[in-house]
């Protein structure tokens, strides 16, 4: 309840668009603001950059918007009700932790896991985000919860709880399902009995089975409409890396870095540490360690250098901590010391948490996104309702790194200014496309500074286009009824 109320009065922005991870907060408060303004439909969710159709997008399944629509409804256009959620979230998934970790190693060592789990550095950004990996997380860690208990008992329910948990993780996020592999991977280990169940393959099929048609559905959006998050349909801003890449030492390590750096921590690496040292890594934290790192290589292309991608890893850091405590708690039982222990622990724990709220309160946003921002607001008190647009993106729209097409459809504006249209990517000439998009009704050119150097785009709006805004922050041009072609 204390970090709750840590995380809700001190963590979390007073806007989301210049925020950390901004571009994603506002994507998914765009799809909720729709669901709220029409029907709710998580298979079928709507951005704002999709020009003048429908917007339909190809994503995972969007419950966590379905659920922030609903408060919406009540409150009006406001940002705090996803990022209350999200906390909750967090929250919930920590005590689905401890629940799992205490039979195994103590109240005590299941609290400071739980509270190393609320420490780290995703758990601060995360849990005060306006995105969907909290909610995904607390299916995920309880589904786990739960599975474990059926493996301990071999209760059916145990078992089906845990399955429609981990539908509902993957059905928000598709690399939940390397909970799957954890599962087999700790039944192949600790229970291999159980693999002669057919209640347990069936268990697993039906997740696939039901995460396989949400992906399908997915991809129908993007067939009707050519908007994509890059899921699963080929053409679009993919995450799943090659066999180069695979290969490649640098994204490797870059990868590894990521995970110790935002979820790990140094504390569940020394945790992870001291266990190889004076004791043997149990099958409960082979198999999540399996899964974390299945996790992040699917998803290699991001995995490498964006931190949220890593929240997988926060789980096995949690178990590696209670259970070094619990194992030391166990072999100087009796002493004075162990209680002494868990105090400099969990003052440790504290420390880290205010280190890392500290880091969450005062990283301000990058120049171009705060100019970004502020000319979307001028241009939502100037342009009409249904007022279509062109962004410059700060994206670029091929990245040379991977060779392949990237997201550059930066939502950020479209959601402050809460208009729809187009976007262009920062790294290609695109006088023609602009023209095309002036043709089909874009009525305003938004571009932040610094501007791209583009002598021919320049000209032209000068030719056709009327200035709204010429300043230090960049450029609002609003176009003529009808401009020369």
């Amino acid at each position: 309840m204390v970090w709750v109320a840590i995380q809700i009065g001190l963590a979390r922005p007073a806007q989301i668009a210049t925020d950390w991870n901004g571009w994603r907060q506002a994507d998914t408060q765009t799809i909720a603001r729709n669901f709220a303004r029409d029907a709710i439909d998580p298979l079928h969710p709507r951005i704002a950059w999709g020009g003048n159709g429908s917007g339909l997008v190809e994503s995972e399944v969007q419950v966590y918007p379905a659920l922030i629509a609903l408060a919406l409804r009540r409150t009006g256009d406001v940002e705090w009700p996803g990022q209350v959620i999200s906390t909750l979230a967090w929250a919930a998934a920590a005590i689905g932790l401890v629940f799992a970790l205490a039979p195994r190693f103590g109240p005590v060592p299941a609290g400071l896991g739980g509270l190393l789990f609320l420490a780290s550095p995703l758990a601060i950004r995360l849990s005060s985000a306006v995105m969907p990996e909290a909610m995904m997380l607390a299916c995920y860690v309880w589904s786990l919860a739960a599975f474990l208990r059926y493996l301990d008992n071999g209760r059916p329910g145990w078992l089906w709880g845990s399955a429609v948990l981990l539908a509902l993780a993957a059905a928000m996020k598709p690399t939940a399902l390397n909970l799957g592999i954890v599962e087999f991977v700790l039944v192949a280990v600790s229970a291999r009995s159980r693999l002669r169940s057919p209640q347990l393959w069936v268990s697993w099929l039906a997740v696939l089975i039901a995460t396989g048609l949400e992906l399908w559905i997915g991809h129908l959006n993007y067939l009707a409409s050519g908007n994509s998050f890059g899921v699963i349909s080929s053409g679009t801003d993919l995450k799943f890396p090659g066999v180069a890449e695979l290969l490649d030492a640098h994204i490797l390590v870059s990868a590894a870095k990521h995970s110790l750096v935002w979820s790990v921590t140094w504390v569940g690496a020394a945790a992870l540490l001291w266990i190889l040292l004076r004791d043997r890594l149990r099958a409960e934290e082979i198999a999540l360690g399996v899964g974390a790192v299945a996790a992040l290589l699917i998803s290699l292309r991001y995995s490498s250098g964006q931190a949220h991608y890593h929240v997988f890893s926060t789980v096995p850091a949690a178990w590696f901590l209670a259970h070094a405590l619990g194992t030391w708690r166990s072999r100087q039982a009796g002493s004075k010391l162990s209680g002494g222990v868990a105090i400099a622990v969990a003052a440790i724990l504290v420390a880290l948490f205010g280190a890392e709220l500290g880091a969450r309160i005062q990283v301000p946003a990058s120049p171009q996104v705060q100019n970004l921002a502020s000319l979307a607001h001028r241009l939502g008190g100037i342009a009409r309702p249904g007022d279509l647009i062109v962004v410059r993106s700060l994206g670029q729209g091929f990245d040379q790194k991977w060779q392949r097409r990237n997201n550059y459809e930066d939502p950020r504006a479209f959601y402050v200014a809460d208009l729809t249209g187009w976007a262009l990517p920062s790294d290609r000439p695109s006088l023609g496309e602009l023209k095309g998009y002036v043709q089909e009704g874009a009525k305003y050119y938004l571009e932040a500074a610094p501007l791209l150097n583009d002598p021919a785009l320049s000209h032209w709006l000068a030719q056709v286009g009327t200035p709204v805004v010429n300043d230090a922050s960049g450029i609002i041009i609003r176009f003529d009824p009808e401009p020369a072609p």
